[in-house]
């Protein structure tokens, strides 16, 4: 069932809030949000800011939320509605559509199960706020990633794989409370930088999926700030289940663990298997623009590349070196095969495991229509055009011609498995694929045609 967004009788109060920390009065707000009451109900001895939150929130301006951002559903595009069809959705696009994109398509995706458990709904929107303020403006990892995942996380709720699952309401807040918050102050690179730089993160929270707990870490801190505690109300157990579920589902997102869920048997202790269930649904939203139209999924793939380059530029800098697809020197052939590489091998067994799993759900299905096209648009996009013959017959430019040609038209592309833990043999691309059949939208075209930012110093 979709939860109608058109008309909101709760109306949520979201006064302004004051926070103390070493006797010295700051005012609180996340990204966009001041949320709070008065220094006399926050501050007293021995009630203080968690030191990470506190560091991550503070010193920013105040942006003062007015009314319940919930509201803000009915005015926007039908693309942009936590309502919206995996192909149709577009979270760039909501992303420029109001002040505060993140708040508003929580509180929309949380309002049925807060009503459920009666939630305080102030305090979800003052968290939801406060979420969206500890987004860093990565190129990637941003707010808009965390729409996009907790969008289609919201659509294998209300009518996908995880449907029956959820109908347990503790279960299914648990599982939107992990989309939300599953890259919190995401550092903005991978897990194997973090470790080979000796990151502060891997020093404070150990080289077991570095980035991945201190997500969970941070989340327990916010929502142990009475202001943002939406969660208050829920019994002992309840709550702690909760914070179990969402803590073991952020740690399933670490991408050393994927292959786990392509070949794990599904778990038959209770418990267990809602765990799975939720951990391979928020693993496959998490992949969510792979999933989308070719012109939403082609902007989040620039997006990603410009992240990983510059991570690419971290790792020069400490003399480390390099990982494959972080180089700005890639030609765009490269960044198309890898793409294609990527989505075959990695993405797309993910996403068969899910069907079966599911017994073949319709959302799942859709998702893999998605999925194919825009393998076949990398694949086409990935051919490199052929070396001129030489001018010069001698016989090394002959032998320089034909090492050249055997590199540009039949490159080996397994690199990208050995990021991911797999075992393969060397790939080789040598014929596009016809595409003659396929009638692109005009959107799609433009795509396609436009000029990339992840076009690099030389040309393929």
């Amino acid at each position: 069932m979709f939860w109608c967004c058109h008309q909101a009788p709760e109306q949520v109060s979201v006064p302004l809030v004051y926070l103390c920390s070493s006797g010295r009065k700051k005012e609180f707000d996340s990204k966009s949000a001041s949320v709070a009451s008065s220094v006399s109900q926050i501050y007293s001895p021995g009630k203080t800011i968690p030191p990470v939150v506190e560091s991550l929130l503070f010193d920013k301006e105040p942006l003062n939320v007015k009314g319940d951002l919930f509201l803000q559903q009915a005015k926007l595009p039908l693309q942009c509605r936590i309502t919206a069809s995996v192909k149709e959705f577009d979270a760039l696009k909501l992303t420029k559509l109001t002040e505060h994109p993140l708040a508003a398509i929580s509180v929309a995706a949380f309002r049925q199960v807060a009503l459920v458990l009666e939630l305080d709904l102030s305090k979800l929107q003052n968290f939801a706020l406060a979420v969206e303020r500890l987004m860093p403006n990565n190129s990637y990892h941003n707010a808009a990633h965390i729409i996009d995942v907790l969008q289609l996380t919201y659509l294998q709720i209300t009518s996908g794989p995880i449907h029956e699952v959820c109908r347990d309401p503790i279960v299914k807040l648990s599982a939107l409370l992990a989309a939300l918050v599953h890259d919190l102050a995401h550092p903005g690179c991978n897990n194997a930088f973090l470790m080979a730089s000796d990151h502060p993160i891997v020093r404070k929270f150990g080289r077991q999926s570095p980035a991945e707990t201190m997500h969970a870490a941070v989340f327990k801190e916010l929502i142990s700030v009475p202001e943002m505690d939406f969660i208050e109300n829920l019994t002992s157990n309840d709550r702690q289940r909760v914070l179990r579920y969402v803590e073991a589902t952020i740690l399933a997102t670490d991408m050393s663990k994927h292959s786990d869920y392509l070949h794990a048997d599904v778990p038959s202790d209770p418990e267990k298997n809602e765990l799975f269930n939720l951990a391979f649904a928020i693993k496959v939203s998490d992949m969510s623009h792979n999933f989308r139209s070719f012109p939403v999924h082609n902007k989040f793939v620039d997006m990603l590349k410009e992240e990983f380059y510059h991570q690419g530029e971290e790792e020069q800098k400490l003399h480390l070196e390099v990982t494959a697809g972080m180089s700005r020197d890639e030609t765009y052939a490269d960044v198309c095969d890898f793409q294609h590489h990527f989505l075959s091998f990695v993405i797309e067994p993910l996403l068969q495991r899910w069907s079966a799993h599911s017994n073949g759900s319709p959302l799942v299905d859709e998702m893999q229509q998605c999925l194919k096209q825009n393998i076949s648009i990398w694949k086409m996009l990935s051919v490199r055009r052929a070396v001129p013959e030489p001018k010069d017959s001698s016989k090394q430019a002959q032998t320089a011609h034909r090492s050249f040609s055997k590199l540009r038209l039949h490159r080996f592309t397994h690199a990208f498995t050995q990021t991911y833990g797999f075992k393969s043999e060397k790939c080789e691309m040598k014929t596009p694929v016809d595409l003659s059949g396929i009638r692109f939208s005009p959107s799609a075209m433009r795509s396609l045609s436009r000029p990339r930012l992840t076009v690099p110093h030389s040309s393929a």
